[in-house]
């Protein structure tokens, strides 16, 4: 039991540094999300960051999702009424 505990803590601690570490790069990508630049050149640069699998259709997925973000998206995307 104990092995399964600090298993979790140390799982714990890792995620909780790596979001840390992270969380100025997502930034970064939620903020081109929210600007003006074509979706195209988001993943072109951070499609690795959006979806797991590169391929072409995975791209034009996310590169849909973005445009409807964008539409749609509420106050954290910087398009609310």
């Amino acid at each position: 039991m104990c092995f399964y505990a600090q298993s979790f803590a140390v799982s714990a601690q890792w995620r909780l540094d790596y979001a840390w570490y992270s969380a100025g790069h997502y930034a970064k990508v939620a903020q081109l999300i929210r600007s003006d630049v074509a979706p195209a050149e988001i993943t072109q640069m951070y499609m690795g960051d959006l979806w797991y699998i590169d391929t072409p259709y995975n791209r034009k997925m996310i590169e849909d999702d973005i445009v409807k973000l964008r539409a749609y998206g509420g106050p954290l995307y910087g398009r609310a009424e």
